[in-house]
């Protein structure tokens, strides 16, 4: 598993939890692993793109990263109501060759 923010505070907090991962510090948008994978999962990251071209940016990179058969997976949560306790999860996924 390959696990990348752009903060590196953020990355040695993830040194800690995942000893056994590969970091790597970088924009999501500009990455570049150097490998293919199965599987390119985004969190919440994604909420932070809200403008349509660098929302576009980002999954075509992930999709550059991916084998032929790979998936792309997003999930990201939010909170409707601070007052319960209660946040919101959505996800979608999409499958290497379907239109960016």
């Amino acid at each position: 598993m390959t696990l990348t923010n752009l903060s590196p505070n953020m990355l040695e907090v993830s040194r800690e939890l995942n000893p056994d991962c590969l970091h790597m510090q970088s924009e999501i948008g500009i990455i570049d692993a150097g490998r293919d994978f199965d599987l390119v999962f985004i969190h919440d990251v994604i909420s932070y793109f809200t403008d349509k071209n660098d929302l576009l940016t980002v999954m075509k990179n992930a999709k550059k990263h991916l084998n032929s058969d790979g998936l792309r997976y997003l999930e990201w949560s939010y909170d409707l109501d601070t007052k319960d306790q209660v946040t919101e999860v959505e996800y979608a996924y999409l499958m290497c060759g379907e239109d960016d």
